[in-house]
């Protein structure tokens, strides 16, 4: 019996195919755009996140343990190669690099701005942060000549001077002596990060020490590692190889507003998501329950010809789950189409002005496809799009044969 109630609720759906269709190209949209959103939320997750990591912070840091309150190359300290090669050998770490950054004021023939010169480890650095990776592996025979830096594009243009031209710096050495000397701009490198561009120069780590009588000492150690789960996992093993006087960050305490952002943002789009799957699956409660109205007559007869309640309740079910399953399955193929689409082009945002910018997602925003996502949210409207079936079914089932046959339409 349950298999010809199969077979009549298939028949069912196709022969009221126009009212049908509207359900169908619904829930075809909601599956689409629900994939969509979610790519999309999942995209610019990723991207902040590979903000946080490449702009100079890294998964962990190991600072001064007074850094945080004054950072100065007063608070700078040292770390032994040996130290470092440990962790560099621990399962899951990329990459340890060793860092001098030292807060001044620069001053061209016309202006004066805040910076900050960044004393890099030359072998190190490449492949770990933005400038490792974009400027390094193509530039480093050229730069950090004669007391030269590299400046980003937008510091050289509000200092209102060019590449090869001098600025004079000011800044406080190790022992809080004034220091001012010349730096000779060797090149320019540009950044998606207009925050990290305005802010940052870059000079070889030996001359920065150098300069600001630092001996061997380092204000910074950034840990890179394969995947972020790793930051939870080797904490406590990392923390027990830093030097004394030092205390190991991960990288949502250096940058707390990022991270509580970024919670906040996942809160919100997990509940924006709840309501829309709920929206979702209302048409389809709503034009199975008209098609029950208007079959009335039709279950009072075959109720009346000794056809359970059951069977009667099993049919609408049974059309339930092949409009959602013809509707899901179509959405979810053209969501996955259009979204690895888009992950790839990427999608123009450079319109909505320079505040996303300053999240590291510069002009375009790339939604990042996870088939796992996308099953979870197929099955999520399957499921609640069967439970919200429930009502008109039981409905039907629970007709009166004599009531029902004298109703018609």
């Amino acid at each position: 019996m349950i298999a010809i109630i199969f077979k009549l609720a298939w028949r069912n759906v196709l022969g009221y195919s126009d009212k049908n269709k509207i359900i169908v190209s619904i829930i075809i949209v909601s599956v689409i755009f629900i994939q969509f959103l979610w790519a999309l939320s999942e995209g610019f997750g990723r991207q902040v996140k590979t903000f946080a990591l490449d702009s100079l912070v890294g998964n962990m840091q190991i600072l001064h343990e007074n850094a945080k309150i004054n950072p100065s190359v007063a608070n700078s300290f040292e770390i032994s190669d040996i130290t470092l090669n440990k962790i560099a050998t621990i399962q899951g770490v990329v990459g340890v690099t060793k860092r001098v950054k030292v807060p001044m004021v620069l001053r061209s023939e016309r202006v004066a701005q805040n910076a900050m010169l960044v004393g890099i480890d030359l072998v190190t650095e490449q492949k770990l942060s933005f400038y490792g990776k974009d400027y390094l592996p193509y530039n480093e025979p050229i730069t950090y000549k004669n007391n030269g830096v590299v400046m980003g594009k937008t510091l050289v243009d509000d200092l209102e001077t060019q590449k090869n031209f001098r600025v004079v710096s000011s800044a406080e050495d190790y022992k809080g002596n004034s220091i001012e000397s010349p730096l000779y701009i060797n090149d320019i490198y540009k950044s998606s990060m207009p925050n990290v561009e305005e802010m940052y120069l870059f000079q070889d780590i030996k001359q920065v020490q150098k300069r600001y009588n630092l001996g061997n000492k380092v204000t910074e150690v950034s840990i890179i590692f394969s995947d972020d789960k790793y930051t939870d996992a080797l904490y406590d093993e990392i923390n027990k190889l830093i030097p004394p006087h030092t205390k190991l960050y991960k990288w949502g305490d250096i940058m707390g507003f990022l991270k509580n952002w970024l919670a906040m943002m996942t809160i919100n789009i997990t509940v924006f998501f709840l309501i829309v799957f709920i929206s979702a699956s209302f048409p389809l409660a709503n034009t199975l329950l008209i098609s029950v109205l208007e079959r009335t007559h039709e279950f009072g007869i075959i109720n009346a010809l000794g056809l359970k309640k059951f069977y009667i309740f099993l049919l609408i079910m049974f059309e339930a789950f092949f409009i959602l399953l013809i509707s899901i399955s179509i959405g979810f193929i053209l969501g996955a189409i259009i979204t690895i689409t888009l992950s790839d082009i990427g999608i123009n945002i450079s319109g909505f002005g320079a505040g996303l910018a300053q999240l590291g997602l510069g002009d375009y925003l790339y939604p990042h496809y996870n088939i796992v996502s996308s099953i979870i949210i197929a099955s999520l409207l399957f499921i609640i799009g069967m439970l919200v079936s429930l009502y008109p079914a039981i409905k039907a089932s629970l007709y009166n044969p004599a009531t029902a046959m004298s109703k018609r339409g």
